[in-house]
């Protein structure tokens, strides 16, 4: 038995994975993009989005800081909805990814609701005008990136904004 066990054990260590040939690292500058569909290319969209994106950037808070730093619009993708996660829950939206300002910080929590459904509103009237209407799902941040509110109807709920709160 001693015996049989060495010649496992030797057989075990002489056999490896046969050697094979290296592949050829890839150039830098011919990968294809990882997700080649995350552009948004429909001309209707594109300026939908540039609108969106003139409304965000024209918010202000009263002393005249930006209320977003940053504006992320992404192409249309299939939601799940809160309710249910089967493909008759699923809808069609327009991400919106908004992060905080310093704007943001001087404002009060109730005009931080405000702001947060005027903001859902406008892009949804903007998404409504086209030819397919969209509507749009609204992500805010910090810039930490601690999500503070996530929109996908008004639903008559009075608070939108969440660990935001005023200190």
């Amino acid at each position: 038995m001693k015996h049989t066990l060495t010649f496992l054990i030797l057989g075990l260590i002489g056999c490896g994975m046969p050697q094979t040939e290296k592949i050829p690292p890839i150039p830098e500058g011919n990968l294809s993009p990882a997700y080649p569909r995350s552009d948004i290319t429909d001309p209707a969209l594109v300026d939908a989005s540039k609108q969106i994106q003139t409304y965000i950037n024209e918010q202000k808070s009263a002393l005249g800081d930006s209320l977003f730093s940053k504006t992320e619009i992404l192409a249309p993708a299939k939601i799940v909805l809160p309710y249910g996660v089967g493909v008759f829950q699923q809808e069609l939206r327009m991400p919106v990814i908004l992060t905080t300002g310093t704007g943001w910080k001087s404002m009060k929590q109730s005009e931080k609701e405000t702001e947060v459904k005027a903001a859902y509103q406008n892009m949804l009237n903007i998404l409504q005008k086209l030819k397919a209407p969209l509507k749009p799902s609204l992500t805010i941040q910090t810039p930490q990136g601690l999500e503070i509110s996530w929109i996908n109807d008004l639903n008559g709920s009075s608070k939108f904004v969440f660990g935001d709160e005023d200190s």
